[in-house]
Parts: structure tokens; sequence; C-alpha cells
């Protein structure tokens, strides 16, 4: 119970030091903030989830998290053409409305006249925002992450891009869970003697394994806010480095 404690007092603390720290209205401020409840409610489903022994639904909802959490890590990193938070958001809002327009194009085909109407217009403002927004669209995730610049990386590490370390770690790891193929779906079934045992959840990784994953996710997310907020967030990382030796 010390990660699930853990990640609810980060959650608890970071948006009453919030509360308590005036900013201008701001994009790059109003996106952390926004991040926070999102990133709480999936990390603490997933939480539930494991307490109660279903991991592959719970690497599911990690794996968005995830999603979310590379996505602002790309916001608020150094890319290869120095841009500030700002501009990626605007270049991640513009992405944000390609992909709301491209699925309400397809659902248009199969829509009935009286949905047809409300999809057209809807459509049309979308496409009157993208035509606003000056900067090329942020596109897809994996391909983002080319552009981020890992200033920390030793000589050892110089071929590695930020895109190299971190997609694998936080996100492909959890794909099996969104697209069960078949083998995972030939891991749940044991047969012996013409008998199967069903399984039916994922038995490489344990629990407090996938718990951590979901920690690293919320402290990236936590570190992020508390770095743009002008918070100190030693103590949380302190927290986070303690629980990982323990755990792994």
């Amino acid at each position: 119970m010390e990660i699930d404690k853990t990640i609810d007092k980060w959650f608890k603390d970071t948006a009453s030091a919030l509360n308590t720290t005036i900013m201008t209205n701001e994009p790059e401020y109003n996106l952390c903030a926004g991040v926070l409840p999102l990133a709480r409610n999936y990390s603490n489903a997933a939480i539930q989830l494991l307490n109660n022994g279903f991991k592959l639904p719970a690497m599911a909802l990690i794996r968005i998290l995830a999603e979310l959490t590379l996505r602002i890590f790309w916001c608020f990193s150094p890319n290869s053409q120095d841009e500030n938070p700002n501009v990626k958001i605007e270049r991640w809002l513009k992405e944000s409305y390609r992909q709301r327009k491209r699925c309400l194009e397809k659902y248009l085909i199969s829509a009935d006249k009286k949905e047809r109407d409300k999809i057209e217009n809807e459509v049309k403002y979308l496409r009157g925002e993208i035509e606003k927004i000056p900067y090329n669209s942020a596109g897809d995730l994996y391909g983002s992450l080319q552009s981020l610049v890992n200033n920390d990386s030793s000589d050892e590490e110089k071929n590695l891009s930020l895109k190299d370390a971190l997609y694998p770690i936080l996100y492909a790891n959890f794909n099996q869970s969104i697209h069960p193929d078949l083998l995972v779906l030939l891991n749940l079934i044991e047969l012996k003697e013409n008998n199967y045992t069903f399984h039916g959840d994922y038995k490489e990784l344990d629990v407090d394994t996938i718990k951590i994953y979901c920690m690293s996710c919320v402290f990236n997310i936590i570190a992020i806010t508390r770095l743009v907020y002008k918070l100190g967030y030693e103590d949380v990382k302190q927290e986070y480095l303690k629980i990982k030796k323990e755990k792994l």
C-alpha cells in the first residue's frame, strides 16, 4: 500500500500547492493543471485493479497514462527546433483538432440525415480552428518524440534518442494489454491431461512491478507540473527513488 498512498499524497500536495500559486492564464499552466485530475483518475483506477488482481486491465489504463506522460514530456522538453512549450501545446491542439475531424468524417459516412447536419457543422468548425494555428501539427506521438534533445546523455548514450529511451519503457511495454494478440491469448490458458486451466491474466509481471510503472508515469507528470509552477519536487523525487529501489 506504500505506493498507493505515496501517489495519492503527491496528487493532493501538488493540487494544494497549485491553488496557492498565482499564475497568468497561459497554456502551459492550464495544461499542467488539467492533466492532474485526469492522471489521478487513471492511476487510481489502475491501482485499484491491481489490488484486486486484474493486471491486464490495469496495464491498459497505465498505457493510456504513459501516452499522456510522454506527450506532456514532449511539450516541456527541448527539441531540435528550439520551440517553447506554448508553441508545442498549440501544435498538440492542432493535432487534436485534426484527429477529431478525421473521426467525425469517418462517422459521417454511416450517419443519418439528422446526424449529418450536426457532424458537418462540427467538421466545418474544426477545419476553421485548424487553419487558425500557424504551426505544423504535433503529429503522431512516436514520431514527435524523435525531435527531443537529450542534453543529459553521456558519451555512451549519445546515439540513444529520448524517443528510443522513453517509448519502450513507458509505452510499448503495455501495447499487448490494449491490443491482445495470439501470444497473449495463448499465455492465458494451460492444457494438461485434456483439461484447461484458465489464467485470464498476465503472469510475467508481478503487481508491484506494474505499480512501479504506474508510479513512474505519475512521478514524471508531478515533476513537470511542479517545475512549470516553480515548485520544488526534490522530496517527491527522493520518495520515488526510495520506493523504486525497495520494490525492484
